[in-house]
């Protein structure tokens, strides 16, 4: 899930490879409000929903894979 998660941020909103590390945070990425917007819409494509607010609450890209991973085991 994390390497999926990555992987968007770097396709969709240019995020160099070398900025990740386990603890990133969003805002270290460069994201603002309407990028976590769009996040979110592409998040749900995994099959379980993550609001902006709640991405942007968590913050830390190893935090929103955990809690997009929770929202995936209670939905199957």
């Amino acid at each position: 899930m994390y390497q999926d998660i990555k992987q968007i941020l770097i396709s969709s909103f240019q995020v160099a490879e070398e900025d990740f590390h386990d603890e990133v945070t969003l805002e270290e990425l460069g994201l603002d409000s309407l990028d976590l917007v769009e996040l979110s819409m592409q998040l749900a494509e995994f099959g379980a929903s993550v609001t902006d607010d709640e991405l942007a609450e968590v913050g830390r890209l190893d935090a929103i894979v955990g809690l997009l991973e929770t929202r995936l085991t209670k939905a199957s």
